[in-house]
């Protein structure tokens, strides 16, 4: 399903040279946060935004509109205690607070699974088109993914192929996912078409037209069908409007097969108008239930932390599913020659493995290069762990990895190393990196105004004597964090004192501090 070329393209040169940009994609997506955000007082002298000029640019300048849309996208993912607002200092931001907002943007948008290579804070500042719009349309795409799933959608069981594992479908990205709903619903009022992408499949509107008609009948019918391309586009986004999806792309969009917009608009109009049957069956529900409450929470939290950390690697691939897309072992032997460049001998790896033996040569290569390259220890784990997709095995690895990582490039400090430093410059002491004291998040906090006094206001941390009180603790603290470092944890991280993910958060700390 590969992108069109855009009918209208800007070109602006840059010191790294001359870069496009799609001007429907700037119509578009200034359109989409004016829908979203526009009523939001904190950015009244931001927004709305002119769809028709260059002003999505300029408005990212100082960060707060980014802080505003990833939250929009993963709600809570920032605390905007943390956030430099121009409106509450009654004046314009300075430099350093821009930088800061910025860092917290860019930060926060890996620790939610953006991948930034190649987007700096400093790009985001100087509004520089074609990485703006990437950022933007990442983190678009969370908003309007994130309940395109069996979680949040049981009824998408209907959308089983025969034969299909629930298992299997729950790997599909949202994508495929939009395309089987496009076409269940084409397939029920009857149509010969079918959809298989976002571009050439859906540029006449006809099949646009139908699934409108199939899913909404008291509001749309398929008169647009004897219409023009042109006019019948109109109509279309005009029926959906009626389904509640407001109206961010143009008739042009469709009609030019522009597959970015297509596919954002496709997932609007599920997210407004699903029309998929409830399950009653207590088999199917019973079924749903076993394979939803596989997957432990925190183990989720840990495998999204290493794949966002994975996909902002600057490594060939993306990782979509951490314990499937490993287990060829490719990617980490990518991950390997990344972090120590030279200790993957890659003539003799099997670069497409298309059995289970190539497979294991590679995942089997992995753990000798971690244990005799890397000097990092693993007991009890060879490589036919990770071809079979074991979770906690796989975990294990990763972890090694990531330490790896931060450790590896801070002289050879361990983790007692690690300890020993930020007990020093926090001014008071905890045990180890499972001290129940670390729930409260107040040592943190002073670890970080060790570090750089500016980024925390003691002000907003408070005793940590209940549950609330230690949440709102821990995502002020993370937020601020964030102003220095890339930081995976989450706030229920901290509270559950998830030792790893807290140690990282330190190492990465230490290197803030002795840069």
């Amino acid at each position: 399903m590969a992108d069109l070329v855009t009918a209208d393209v800007q070109r602006v040169e840059g010191a790294a040279g001359t870069h496009s940009y799609s001007l429907e994609e700037t119509k578009a997506f200034a359109n989409f946060i004016n829908n979203n955000l526009g009523s939001d007082e904190a950015l009244k002298d931001l927004l709305p935004l002119n769809p028709m000029d260059e002003s999505l640019f300029s408005s990212v300048h100082d960060g707060t509109l980014l802080c505003k849309l990833l939250n929009f996208a993963v709600p809570n993912t920032i605390d905007e205690r943390a956030v430099n607002w121009p409106h509450k200092k009654n004046r314009a931001l300075n430099n350093f607070e821009i930088g800061e907002n910025q860092n917290v943007a860019v930060n926060s948008a890996k620790a939610v699974g953006c991948s930034t290579v190649n987007i700096g804070a400093e790009d985001m500042t100087a509004g520089t088109p074609h990485l703006v719009l990437g950022l933007v349309w990442q983190v678009m795409k969370l908003a309007l993914f994130s309940e395109i799933n069996l979680t949040h959608h049981p009824e998408l069981y209907r959308l089983l192929e025969d034969g299909e594992e629930l298992s299997d479908f729950m790997k599909l990205p949202a994508e495929h996912i939009l395309i089987r709903w496009f076409n269940f619903h084409l397939a029920a009022a009857g149509w010969e078409r079918r959809v298989k992408d976002f571009s050439g499949s859906i540029k006449d509107g006809e099949n646009y037209t139908v699934l409108l008609a199939q899913i909404a009948p008291e509001q749309c019918n398929r008169g647009p069908l004897s219409m023009s391309p042109e006019d019948r586009a109109e109509a279309v986004i005009a029926g959906a409007a009626k389904l509640g999806v407001e109206r961010f792309i143009q008739p042009s969009d469709i009609t030019n097969g522009i597959s970015k917009l297509n596919l954002a608009f496709v997932a609007a109009l599920f997210n407004n108008w699903p029309a998929l049957e409830v399950i009653e069956s207590e088999e199917q529900l019973r079924e749903l239930r076993d394979v939803l409450d596989e997957d432990d929470e925190s183990m989720g939290r840990e495998e999204r932390a290493f794949r966002n950390w994975i996909n902002n690697l600057g490594i060939e691939g993306t990782v979509d599913r951490l314990f499937d897309d490993l287990r060829d072992g490719v990617i980490l032997l990518q991950v390997l020659d990344h972090l120590k460049p030279g200790c993957v001998e890659w003539k003799k790896v099997n670069k497409t493995p298309n059995n289970t033996w190539k497979k294991s040569e590679n995942c089997n290569k992995v753990i000798d290069i971690i244990q005799n390259s890397l000097g990092m220890k693993l007991v009890g784990i060879d490589g036919n762990n990770l071809v079979e997709g074991h979770k906690m095995y796989t975990l294990a690895v990763m972890w090694r990895l990531m330490e790896y990582h931060i450790v590896g490039s801070v002289s050879g400090l361990d983790e007692k190393g690690i300890l020993s430093w930020a007990n020093g410059r926090a001014g008071s002491t905890i045990g180890s990196f499972r001290a129940k004291e670390l729930k409260t998040s107040k040592w943190l906090a002073d670890l970080l105004f060790a570090i750089d006094n500016r980024v925390i206001d003691h002000a907003e941390i408070n005793e940590g004597s209940d549950d609330e009180e230690r949440m709102a603790n821990a995502k002020y603290v993370i937020t601020a964090a964030r102003k220095l470092c890339t930081v995976y944890a989450l706030p229920e991280d901290i509270l559950e004192v998830k030792q790893k993910l807290i140690f990282h958060m330190v190492a990465t700390l230490y290197t803030v501090d002795h840069e």
